[in-house]
């Protein structure tokens, strides 16, 4: 039987019925049901015609919260319970609309205004906990993995940052007048003038002092690079890049220098007609709003005469560091050399045929080696394909071949292959506004017949000219050595995405931090401790250290009183070097009485060199000369055995019975501050109650007025009742002001009074560590920071004929010295 085929009717039912009645009747079963619907039942809110384990309290703020079909009920049974009229609801645009390119990279410029982001923010602010330094918002470190997994990338991979924070300083003029006043700014060690360096064949790293001041007045450390010469012309170019924090103190110095004054610009950059027709926002040109580009933005300064010129290229260039010895894979694979073919009208015009061929057989060479058989400091340029068509399909399941490490590397840096393109402020303009949309490549993508194919490299398709610098490692094996990729701005976005697809991991500020620890190197600010920005940095861990050790209560914190220790949240340079003069004053071998702020850190490789020769040898140290007498020394230390290091650490000098097999413990000293703390509190305690009371009898006052107003029937006294309230005010803000004063009173008396910071305890105090922790490169627990000069010296007469590299430290929580090994540390900068 067919299925469809109707069975026979059952003998209950009728054999036939009358439509017209049936249709009625059933009309009015249905109004029924759409009536009991729409008319609930008596005292039945909208909000109440969900199952109860659905209603939600909040649910009057949040309507959102009930079905869609209740919604609009139960707006209007509340504005009618609140006497209102239901208006009109306006439609609230998409967030589609909002989250338009045009609209959002109007937020992201606005909200840039107070701190810049670099190009690469986006991708940072998804994955890193960023944070605000030096007038920019940074990335700290990420959030997935801990800084264990950056060192593995930069000792057996590539490990990446953005270094486009550090301002570049662009300077013109005649080479003997650039280098007569360059030379008042830094050491005599330091050479600017070697050929390879005029040559632009090396970038070389300097430390800059204020004019004719050295060795004091320490400003921070610089790296710069010559533009390579042109034949017969001494007008040369030299870019300098700088840590921003010292910003504002080189500008200062550059125009003081050289006399020169701010350039005002021409342009005139307001719209005298309006637009006859609304043209497509440029995404490109939105996202360069706010740095200068084209280089017309950019602050000129020029001299008297018009010879020397000073241009703050300030966010205009991108720098990408990146090291470890799988740094040439990935960047033989992200920077493709593009060829120049004739009869382009373009500004590849101006770069020859033979030296852009050099340039990439130059590259292909140094690709074959590792980063650490280079030559140091060495400039490369290349003009490479646009990083968005050489993306990988995905990220994972890249592969690192195995370096061709037998063969020598025969490259040799030569002008033609550090000449570069970047150096042309135009050149540069063009390459940044040039920059085709990403839907464009997208489109290109999209027409291959086969997914991922790469894209054949056209006359139309952009090209970027880029600069790498070689950062050279330490040890035997080149530890941390590898390339600065500079580039022009516009392109961070796009050539970070494709560094991080062809296998970079990526580092914040913690992980750069890490890097120069397991260098044995301090971070920037740390390396120059007496300089204004390195002033400012320990103030602001000072007052960290100290916010966060008060926020546990007294029975949680550790009591510096009992540990003898004096400074446990700042290194008192000036305090223990005063120490040590005062004792030299004793001993009638000091006669001058120094200002002991002035000290400075010895950066002279030579005179490092000299000191741990006099150091290493049996005989006692020669003594300081007057020059030297505030000088710190920077010595790096390794635990011997068990214990750790932290920061601010103490390195003492041992007795001569100490014992190698039981280091010796610092005796608990009695907290002579416990009775002030207790006689403080009680009084503060009496102060507050006594307070307290005052002002509850201001308050006790205007409820009995009011209360007396209301039994006689007449109208309260309000200006007698304002003046109380105004009273009660004062009483407060006074009641606050005392917790305030008490806090700052009971915080100073948990720690020592610091006024002989060498000998607050058994063990004479040399130095401080400023940065120390577990080195997993070594292996070890290790620490850098810096020991007065004068303290080495009388740490050689204490020692005698016994080791002169075994120091004692100690921890600023524990009462436990630890043995170390010290030795000096020969700055590089």
């Amino acid at each position: 039987m067919d299925p469809h085929e109707p069975g026979p009717v059952p003998a209950q039912f009728p054999a036939e019925i009358q439509v017209g009645k049936f249709a009625a009747a059933r009309i009015q079963e249905i109004l029924a049901l759409q009536h009991y619907i729409d008319q609930p039942r008596q005292g039945q809110l909208a909000s109440q015609q969900v199952p109860r384990h659905l209603r939600r309290r909040a649910v009057s703020h949040h309507p959102n919260r009930l079905p869609r079909r209740l919604r609009d009920k139960h707006r209007q049974q509340k504005l009618k319970s609140d006497g209102q009229v239901a208006a009109k609801p306006t439609k609230r645009p998409s967030r589609r609309y909002r989250r338009r390119p045009q609209n959002l990279l109007d937020e992201y410029n606005r909200r840039q205004r107070t701190n810049v982001w670099l190009e690469t923010h986006i991708w940072h602010a998804k994955r890193f906990a960023m944070v605000e330094k030096w007038g920019y918002k940074m990335a700290d470190h990420p959030n997935d993995k801990h800084f264990r997994a950056a060192f593995r990338a930069s000792a057996q991979s590539c490990l990446m940052w953005d270094r486009s924070y550090c301002n570049c300083w662009e300077l013109k003029g005649p080479i003997e007048t650039l280098m007569s006043q360059l030379r008042l700014l830094v050491g005599p060690d330091v050479s600017i003038e070697g050929s390879d360096l005029l040559g632009g064949l090396k970038e070389a790293h300097a430390c800059v002092y204020q004019p004719g001041k050295y060795p004091l007045g320490v400003i921070g450390s610089v790296s710069f690079i010559w533009r390579p010469a042109e034949t017969g012309k001494d007008h040369r170019t030299l870019w300098l890049w700088s840590h921003p924090s010292v910003y504002a103190t080189l500008k200062s110095i550059f125009l003081n220098l050289f006399g020169l004054s701010r350039v005002e610009s021409n342009e005139d950059t307001t719209l005298t007609d309006p637009p006859e027709k609304k043209l497509k926002k440029d995404v490109n040109a939105s996202k360069m709003a706010l740095r200068n580009v084209p280089f017309d933005r950019v602050p000129s300064y020029v001299d008297n005469q018009g010879i020397v010129t000073l241009n703050d290229l300030k966010d205009t260039l991108n720098r990408f560091r990146l090291v470890g010895p799988k740094v040439q894979m990935v960047l033989s694979r992200a920077l493709q050399s593009s060829y120049i073919h004739e009869g382009q009208v373009n500004w590849r015009e101006e770069v020859s045929k033979e030296e852009e061929q050099e340039q990439s057989e130059a590259w292909q060479e140094v690709s074959q080696h590792a980063p650490g058989e280079i030559q140091p400091r060495s400039v490369l340029s290349l003009i490479t394909r646009d990083p968005r068509v050489l993306l990988p399909p995905k990220r994972d399941g890249i592969q690192f071949p195995e370096l061709n490490v037998p063969t020598p590397c025969m490259f040799k840096a030569k002008s033609s292959i550090a000449k570069s393109m970047l150096w042309c402020s135009n050149i540069r303009d063009e390459v940044t506004q040039s920059k085709c949309p990403d839907h464009e490549i997208n489109q290109k993508r999209s027409k291959n017949l086969v997914p991922g194919t790469p894209l054949a490299l056209t006359e139309d398709e952009s090209r970027v000219p880029v600069m790498l610098v070689q950062q050279p490692g330490t040890g035997q094996n080149h530890y941390g050595s590898g390339w600065d990729l500079v580039f022009p701005a516009g392109w961070g976005a796009s050539m970070w995405m494709n560094l991080v697809f062809n296998g970079a991991r990526v580092g914040g500020l913690r992980e750069e931090n890490h890097f120069l620890f397991e260098r044995a190197e301090l971070s920037e600010l740390t390396r120059f401790p007496e300089s204004e920005a390195g002033i400012h940095e320990a103030n602001r861990v000072t007052e960290m250290l100290k916010t966060l050790h008060f926020r546990y209560p007294p029975d949680k914190r550790t009591n510096y009183l009992k540990l003898s220790v004096i400074s446990p949240f700042a290194a008192p340079w000036p305090m223990l070097i005063r120490n040590y003069l005062d004792d030299d004053l004793a001993r009638k071998k000091q006669t001058q009485d120094l200002d002991c702020s002035q000290f400075f850190v010895v950066r002279n490789p030579t005179t490092l060199k000299a000191i741990e020769d006099q150091l290493s040898h049996s005989a006692p140290m020669k003594y300081p000369s007057n020059e030297d007498l505030m000088a710190l020394v920077p010595v790096k230390l390794e635990i011997i055995g068990k214990g750790t290091l932290g920061q601010f650490s103490m390195i003492c000098c041992p007795n001569l019975n100490d014992s190698m097999d039981d280091p010796p413990q610092e005796l608990a000293k009695e907290d002579k501050k416990l009775a002030a703390r207790k006689a403080l509190k009680e009084k503060h305690v009496q102060d507050k109650a006594r307070l307290r009371k005052r002002w509850k009898d201001k308050k006790d006052r205007i409820v009995q007025m009011r209360a007396e107003s209301t039994l006689n029937k007449t109208n309260p006294d309000e200006e007698a009742i304002e003046r109380i309230k105004e009273e009660m005010c004062r009483l407060k803000e006074k009641r606050e002001e005392e917790s305030s004063t008490f806090n700052d009173k009971m915080n100073s008396l948990w720690l020592a009074d610091a006024t002989d910071a060498k000998n607050s305890s058994s063990r004479s105090i040399m130095g401080f560590v400023l940065e120390a922790g577990y080195s997993l490169h070594l292996g070890q627990v290790s620490g850098s920071g810096y020991v007065p000069l004068l303290a080495l010296y009388e740490f050689s007469l204490t020692r005698g004929q016994q080791s002169r590299t075994h120091v004692l430290t100690r921890e600023t929580n524990t009462n436990q010295y630890r043995w170390a090994k010290m030795t000096i540390t020969h700055n590089k900068s």
